[in-house]
């Protein structure tokens, strides 16, 4: 991942770390006088409206309004800011389509691949386990590479819901 940074004026940095400061006070604040959720809300909004400022401002974006920008497009943006890191990102996105009234779209995988959970589930492990079977105390058996195989293949079912 590749990270770019923007020059800033030596007024600008000061702005931005009294602004830290401020923020930092008020989450040192959060839940004296209000529902934690409501200051948590309160100060995520603020950071984002300053990356949506940033955005604007140093690097001239604000295409999300653009009604010929289909929902498609972002959607895709989203996905791809998901692996990036920053909420902030993936949260800009969501916001776009929730005020176009668009709905998120299912994460479509390349032809002849598929999605599946980077950890197996409890029922991927049962089906592997399944597949191959186990010795009479119980333990699993010493495998081969075809056995492996198998394995795995049964969990992929078990993860697109197939018996």
């Amino acid at each position: 991942m590749t990270k770019t940074y923007h020059a800033m004026s030596m007024p600008e940095i000061i702005a931005m770390q009294e602004e830290n400061a401020r923020l930092r006070e008020l989450v040192g604040q959060m839940g004296q006088t209000s529902h934690p959720d409501d200051d948590a809300v309160e100060y995520f909004s603020t950071n984002l409206k300053k990356k949506l400022k940033h955005a604007r401002e140093v690097k001239g974006r604000s295409s999300w309004r653009d009604p010929n920008w289909p929902d498609r497009v972002i959607n895709e943006c989203l996905v791809a800011h998901l692996s990036k890191g920053d909420p902030l990102d993936v949260a800009a996105y969501c916001m776009f389509l929730f005020v176009r009234g668009e709905k998120t779209l299912p994460i479509r995988s390349p032809a002849g691949m598929q999605l599946v959970p980077v950890e197996p589930t409890a029922e991927m492990w049962i089906k592997g386990m399944q597949e191959t079977g186990h010795d009479e105390n119980g333990e699993m058996m010493l495998l081969s590479g075809g056995q492996t195989c198998r394995i795995y293949a049964a969990m992929l079912k078990a993860a697109r819901g197939e018996s």
